[in-house]
């Protein structure tokens, strides 16, 4: 049965092969056994767990060349895997060591909190299908890509309607509001059948010539009994659908075609869409919809009408959905009525719809964000020729808690070993207790675990995904709660910047960011603090913000200029290491930011410092400073 996520896949999988990519499909429906050859492209079966999630890795690494040796962590570096689907059901072991991409749909009113978790765990990079996915995607704190769906133009055209209609046997004259739509689930049916049958029936007690037209399974064991709930609550003769079985076997997408341009207006009143395909096949048919002003609905709507809603809580998913109103779906159904057949109506339609044709989405998103993996694999290649492995890790005891040793290699030795003793009395002394500690360089997280008894909160913010993944790790052996670690650079705006490790060590604690173009280690989104939703959550939990510690390798200015909101609604302390000793920057225009800011500083510590990143041991040495930073007219 073709589903809207197969539809995409087989417009977009040929079209991202001809860009010249080496495309293989992991198909998790209607393939098992063997591996088949489709277009070109090589199509791997799935075995026996749901969506193919035993087998994808496996998949995988066969095409990006693994074996023979070969670590997941080369391989990792040949290639990017793409989800598309509802990325909880991917749950795939390891997949968080490889280059991850999900173009994802969010067809809840926010980001709900199983796909926020998969995320998490995954560490994969999301692709927003729709605007609206964006938004809330980067409202939960994430950095998203943009690649909408798209249709195929020349099979979804305007065409002849009087045949469409003969060729289905449906009436010549007859106002047809049409669905196309999926029948699962039964309890609250996503695709709000009820409620748009239940409207329909108002319309066609006014309308003796509306009929409405049904291309679903109504007899799905997934979903509605629609078959029975469409005699019970329409009129004999009122209604049709399609035959199941021809449902069910697949039907070409020139007959799907054919049933747009028989109806008169679509209906797509559903709780959610992460896109919302048909919609915008209508519409390139020429046929005008009507749509809850919801999700990605409402943007895709570019003739037609939008249906009010209300909230409903959906416990699955622990997110809330968008129930559409029956009066309102009734009273778009009747302006459709008296307009959908209106020549302007539809022209805007078919014309709205161009802007999605699957070429010109292709060339205009896939391929730059195609161009940008590209770079990040060529980053992760550089980095899997170094010496691997490290040794197996030991659990080091310092200050009450445990860390990692993973060995010389690594910079684990941050954690457990008396480092930058002369800090402790400081940031011991300024976070009151109970209060909120803002760690922005957070490293394996030395400070943020050490304070972490001490205060009400701490967010952890570590630009480095592998140094962050240790963080992780020394939160959970230590099993510290009230620790939100965030994965993301802090800078003055929200773009995708380049980090490089300089001194080649396993979490080492001199990575930077590098100018676009440089050598790199790892891409990755970087974020202004005082707009981003995952923190200011977390403070306004608790309405202050005392302390905040900058250790960022010469992004010092870059992340005071992004703080700018919350230094002017907390006025916290700053405690700041000066990175202008290693030639990042002046420290007079660090001086003038903090100014700027309305921050007075004076030096905290200073101590000799002969190390230099990229370099090593000098044979001299320089005063390296540590500045405390107060609000103005605060310090004695």
């Amino acid at each position: 049965m073709p589903t809207g996520y197969g539809t995409q896949t087989g417009i977009f999988t040929p079209r991202i092969r001809d860009l010249g990519h080496d495309v293989s499909l992991s198909v998790y429906y209607g393939l098992q056994g063997a591996k088949m050859n489709w277009n070109g492209m090589t199509c791997r079966p799935s075995y026996a767990a749901n969506y193919g999630s035993d087998v994808l890795m496996p998949h995988a690494l066969e095409h990006f060349g693994g074996g023979d040796g070969t670590s997941i962590r080369q391989a990792a570096a040949r290639g990017v895997i793409i989800t598309l689907g509802d990325v909880w059901t991917f749950e795939v072991p390891l997949l968080n060591q490889m280059c991850v991409a999900s173009w994802v749909p969010v067809d809840h009113l926010g980001v709900p909190a199983m796909t926020r978790g998969w995320f998490r765990m995954s560490g994969a990079v999301p692709i927003a299908m729709s605007r609206f996915g964006e938004t809330v995607l980067r409202e939960s704190g994430y950095n998203p890509l943009y690649v909408p769906h798209g249709v195929d133009t020349a099979t979804f055209t305007p065409g002849d309607r009087a045949g469409a209609r003969a060729s289905a046997g449906l009436p010549a004259d007859a106002f047809i509001v049409g669905m196309v739509a999926n029948n699962i689930g039964k309890d609250g049916n996503r695709k709000a059948f009820a409620e748009q049958i239940a409207a329909f029936a108002r319309l066609r007690a006014r309308h003796s010539d509306a009929m409405m037209v049904l291309h679903t399974d109504v007899t799905s064991p997934l979903g509605m009994d629609l078959r029975t709930f469409l005699a019970d609550h329409l009129p004999d003769g009122s209604y049709s659908f399609t035959d199941p079985y021809m449902y069910r076997r697949g039907m070409n997408p020139s007959a799907v075609a054919s049933i747009y341009r028989s109806i008169d207006v679509l209906s797509n009143c559903s709780y959610g869409e992460g896109f919302g395909i048909p919609i915008l096949e209508a519409q390139a048919c020429g046929t005008p919809v009507v749509v809850t002003d919801a999700t990605a609905m409402p943007e895709l709507c570019g003739s037609g009408w939008t249906v009010p809603y209300e909230k409903t809580w959906h416990e699955s998913q622990v997110g809330w959905i968008a129930k559409p109103l029956i009066g309102g779906i009734a009273d778009a159904y009747e302006q459709a009525y008296e307009k959908a057949r209106d020549e302007e109506m539809r022209l805007e339609a078919f014309t709205f719809a161009q802007d999605y044709d699957a070429g010109l989405i292709t060339e205009r998103y896939w391929r730059p964000v195609l161009a940008r993996f590209s770079e990040t694999l060529a980053a992760m290649a550089e980095e899997a020729r170094k010496p691997q492995p490290l040794p197996a890790p030991k659990i080091r005891e310092a200050d009450g808690l445990l860390w990692l040793d993973r060995g010389g290699r690594t910079d684990d030795w941050v954690a457990y070993a008396d480092h930058e003793p002369w800090l402790k009395p400081i940031l011991g002394g300024l976070l009151p207790e109970g209060g909120v500690f803002l760690d922005i360089g957070a490293h394996v997280g030395r400070w943020s675990l050490r304070l972490a008894g001490r205060a009400a909160e701490v967010i952890a913010v570590e630009a480095n995904p592998s140094t962050f993944k240790t963080l992780r790790r020394h939160l959970a052996i230590n099993d510290i709660a009230n620790v939100t670690a965030l994965n993301l650079a802090a800078w003055d705006e929200d773009t995708w910047v380049q980090l490089e490790n300089p001194d080649r060590r396993e979490d080492g604690g001199g990575v930077r960011v590098v100018a676009a173009g440089s050598p790199a280690t790892a891409v990755i989104p970087a974020v202004r603090l005082d707009s981003n939703a995952a923190v200011l959550g977390a403070l306004a939990e608790f309405g202050r913000l005392d302390l905040v510690k900058l250790d960022v390798e010469g992004a010092d200015i870059h992340v005071l200029r992004g703080l700018a909101g919350l230094l002017a609604r907390y006025r916290p302390v700053l405690v700041i290491e000066d990175h202008s000793l290693y030639g990042y920057y002046d420290r007079a225009d660090l001086e003038e930011t903090l100014t700027g800011l309305g921050y007075e500083f004076e030096v905290a510590a200073s101590v000799p410092s002969n190390f230099q990143p990229g370099v090593g041991i000098l044979d001299h040495s320089r005063p390296a400073d540590y500045l405390l930073a107060r609000p103005a007219g605060s310090l004695a």
